[in-house]
């Protein structure tokens, strides 16, 4: 699918992913994943694959699905939803360089 297992405390990883033909058809059982707007879903999965190695065009492709038909408000909600849930634990623990990392993330996710 052109991106490796992430070693966080998600359960992404090649078990828990569907494929047809190379192509990514569902991810099953991933511990961001809820019940409402799907869309969602792939904002969060497109996000947090900044932090896994993925192959030449791989995150820009998924970028793209994820935040291709959203409205600028849209975007702005999910990812400022998703960030504080992603940023939540950084901020307890002081991991000031994992609280950096997903700030310059944010900076590149949402409308100027």
């Amino acid at each position: 699918l052109g991106c490796g297992v992430w070693g966080g405390s998600s359960v992404w990883h090649p078990g828990n992913i569907l494929e047809s033909d190379g192509i990514l058809s569902a991810v099953v059982d991933n511990d961001f994943v809820t019940t409402g707007d799907a869309r969602f879903d792939l904002v969060t999965l497109a996000v947090t694959s900044s932090t896994i190695p993925c192959a030449p065009g791989t995150r820009d492709r998924l970028m793209g699905a994820a935040f291709g038909a959203l409205t600028d408000r849209q975007r702005e909600a999910y990812v400022g939803h998703l960030l504080l849930r992603i940023l939540d634990w950084p901020i307890r623990g002081h991991r000031t360089d994992e609280i950096n990392f997903w700030l310059d993330q944010a900076d590149g996710l949402v409308p100027a």
